[in-house]
């Protein structure tokens, strides 16, 4: 899982997000920890078509959107990002 903070401006108090994709659970579980923590907002990455269960059907689709240069659509974002100063970003890596 990787996570980044991306800071957009410095406030005092600072309005935060945190924004994930998770394809087995482990990421969301994370993503829910840091909001509980910082009592930030959280919104879920969905993509349009979802990836196959199968672990090696998912790595082959997802080899073949990078190399295709052709990556999935998500879902609109209830989230207006403008409105945040810190965004949490989290999502699965494959090593």
């Amino acid at each position: 899982m990787v996570l980044f903070a991306v800071s957009c401006g410095q406030k005092a108090t600072s309005k935060a997000l945190v924004l994930y994709y998770s394809e087995t659970g482990t990421t969301k579980i994370v993503a829910e920890a840091i909001q509980q923590a910082l009592g930030a907002d959280i919104e879920e990455i969905v993509v349009v078509d979802p990836y196959d269960p199968d672990f090696n059907a998912t790595i082959a689709r997802g080899q073949k959107e990078m190399a295709e240069d052709n990556y999935p659509a998500i879902q609109s974002l209830a989230s207006s990002l403008q409105d945040y100063d810190v965004i949490f970003l989290g999502y699965p890596v494959n090593r």
